[in-house]
């Protein structure tokens, strides 16, 4: 389980990065009133947020009833 739970939070971390990253541009992009640029970034965000929850999900599976 140790391994395996590694893992999956390793995933999630390099998904939270890529979130992270994706919302740095959208930030810039309000900074700049770039209405049409900040559009482009929503499937960018979306698509992190799907990931991040399906790493999360598996983390909880992994761990479901440990302390």
């Amino acid at each position: 389980m140790s391994g395996e739970l590694n893992e999956v939070i390793e995933n999630e971390i390099v998904s939270l990065r890529g979130l992270l990253s994706a919302l740095e541009k959208q930030h810039k992009y309000i900074l700049d009133n770039a209405v049409f640029k900040m559009e482009s970034v929503i499937d960018e965000i979306k698509k992190s947020n799907i990931e991040v929850a399906k790493w999360e999900m598996k983390r909880r599976d992994i761990t479901k009833g440990e302390p």
